[in-house]
């Protein structure tokens, strides 16, 4: 399996979320949001995998949103089409990082989210070595 990992130019969260995936040897690909613009299908792909849809995506502290709402843009009234060409203009409109993997849209780093991305193996040894440490509390106590 790997990542589809789409990040923004100086975003701390993107830089944490590369780091995680290289040290727990995760494969994925990059791509920078702010050099490359989403395509149809990426956008489509990033959505499908949203629990809320477009409401998940869009970064509503941006500059760029704050001044298309100002413009008299209504979120809730534009067709997938208009959003996508909205996002080709202004790429900041989206949050980033955001990561497709396993038929999930993860949105923002959250290190307990992106356990998901390890193997089942690598979950159940992290698990095995939670319950070790219980079992040597108890022996403590």
């Amino acid at each position: 399996m790997t990542v589809k990992l789409y990040t923004a130019t100086s975003n701390t969260s993107s830089r944490k979320f590369k780091k995680h995936l290289i040290e727990n040897k995760i494969p994925y690909v990059e791509q920078n949001m702010d050099h490359e613009s989403l395509t149809w299908e990426q956008l489509s792909e990033i959505l499908l995998y949203t629990e809320n849809g477009v409401e998940d995506i869009l970064s509503l502290r941006s500059n760029a949103y704050i001044e298309l709402i100002q413009q008299g843009i209504d979120f809730e009234e534009l067709t997938l089409t208009e959003l996508h060409a909205l996002v080709i203009e202004n790429p900041r409109l989206i949050k980033a990082p955001i990561a497709v993997a396993k038929n999930n849209t993860l949105i923002g780093f959250h290190e307990e989210s992106v356990a998901m991305l390890k193997s089942k193996a690598e979950r159940r040894s992290s698990f095995m070595e939670i319950l070790k440490q219980f079992d040597m509390q108890e022996v403590i106590c």
